[in-house]
């Protein structure tokens, strides 16, 4: 959301931002859509680490990684991770995807990406050797 304020007057302006970060950040539709997916993904691997009861040398080992992974994971070095990594980082971690293909209602829009979170998402519990 952009927002301009005249401190003077206290005046304010304010103009609503779209559902997309990336898009109000000035990358193209596509780009954006992209992004937003990775980010949404990556965001939920954060997620099943912290809540996750195993140390971060364990969490690497499932991850089939290194812990300095998982570190850069926790302080959202999302530049070192492409999608693949980002998915397959989910499915070790115990999550299903699903992926579904639609036509877009105004066929001659831009398509979208959409990740819908299930409530019932839990993280990894340790695992007995």
């Amino acid at each position: 959301m952009i927002m301009e304020v005249n401190v003077m007057s206290k005046d304010h302006h304010i103009t609503k931002g779209s559902d997309n970060i990336f898009l109000d950040l000035g990358f193209d539709a596509q780009e954006a859509e992209e992004l937003l997916l990775k980010a949404q993904l990556f965001h939920s691997v954060q997620d099943a680490i912290r809540t996750s009861s195993l140390s971060q040398p364990n969490l690497a080992r499932l991850l089939g990684s290194k812990r300095s992974d998982v570190s850069k994971i926790l302080r959202g070095e999302i530049n070192d991770y492409s999608l693949d990594q980002i998915v397959s980082y989910l499915l070790r971690l115990g999550f299903d995807l699903t992926v579904g293909v639609r036509q877009n209602a105004a066929k001659n829009a831009q398509g979208r990406a959409i990740v819908i979170k299930s409530p019932a998402a839990k993280a990894p519990a340790k695992r007995r050797t």
